[in-house]
């Protein structure tokens, strides 16, 4: 009878080692034992044992040798992502140890939404860099149709996005701006330089889409009939990827609606001009969700500078 995954966790918790983990990760990179070992510090024998321990751990092969090197097998590559995950934790808990041993210093987690780290997030982390050199940020921008898996997993001390209709439990949300959903163009479009778009020239234009789904798709599905959009008047392209959006506003005559927060650092620039339209329509505020009765002085002080437009 196979074991089940709780006699496998046992066996792995009491006996994997870090460094089976970061041999699984150079291994499956590398192909190579000789040139993974010369990565560890290792020599070649050590690495065979290593593997040799770590598939009988976990009962299943996890490379195939051969004159080349080595291959791994699917487990192994499926393996292989939480092996970075877990090391990756680690490096968080050296960051904060580390940073425990100073008085001036903090380790500070902050998730937040595309939106969030567009308005937020971008025009301040020059200054928080500068202003708190001793504190370690580490920020990552996570999916706005699931926000709340970066609390769930223990994953921020800051999580910043649209303010929600459902607070978490012992969490609170403090707002810091005001936003819309506004049509944007290149600095070289016709339209750019316009004090106002009207319907009509909303209706001539060509425009980006959104992904389906999204407040922005929705409100954009409504104009196109209020203002009889013509369906060849749209983009093959649907992205929701704020860069690729950029690309194609700047480098192409198209329209496109979307958050102003996600297109704010854009306009500072002088890469796109909002367009005073009848599209415009008001979003939920933007701030972030914290725990201050749980925050140390440092996350206080970091909430003072996320609240300062």
């Amino acid at each position: 009878m196979n074991p089940d995954a709780d006699a496998i966790y046992r066996r792995f918790a009491g006996k994997a080692k870090f460094r089976h983990l970061s041999l699984l990760i150079q291994l499956h990179d590398l192909r190579n034992m000789k040139r993974a070992a010369e990565v560890l510090g290792l020599s070649q024998p050590a690495v065979s044992l290593a593997v040799s321990e770590l598939e009988k751990l976990l009962g299943v092969s996890l490379f195939l040798r051969h004159a080349r090197g080595v291959e791994p097998t699917q487990i192994a590559t499926e393996l292989v992502p939480v092996a970075r995950r877990i090391l990756a934790a680690l490096g968080d808990g050296a960051e904060i140890v580390s940073n425990a041993l100073s008085d001036t210093a903090g380790f500070v987690r902050i998730a937040a939404t595309p939106a969030a780290t567009s308005a937020l997030l971008q025009p301040r982390i020059g200054l928080l860099a500068r202003k708190y050199p001793s504190v370690h940020l580490d920020i990552s921008e996570i999916n706005a149709a699931n926000p709340f898996e970066a609390i769930a997993d223990g994953r921020c001390d800051f999580l910043c996005l649209r303010k929600p209709q459902v607070m978490p439990e012992d969490w609170t949300f403090a707002e810091v701006m005001t936003d819309a959903l506004v049509v944007v163009c290149g600095s070289g479009h016709a339209l750019a330089n316009r004090d106002h778009a009207t319907a009509d020239d909303l209706k001539t234009a060509r425009w980006l889409v959104t992904r389906r789904a999204s407040v922005a798709r929705e409100r954009f599905e409504d104009l196109a009939e209020e203002i009889g959009l013509p369906a060849d008047h749209r983009s093959g392209v649907v992205t929701h990827v704020p860069g690729l959006t950029l690309e194609l506003l700047t480098r192409h005559d198209y329209l496109a609606l979307i958050p102003r927060s996600v297109a704010l650092p854009w306009i500072a620039n002088g890469w796109v001009m909002e367009l005073d339209s009848p599209a415009t329509t008001r979003l939920g505020p933007l701030g972030y969700l914290w725990q201050p009765d749980k925050a140390n002085r440092v996350i206080r002080k970091l909430a003072g500078e996320l609240s300062t437009i």
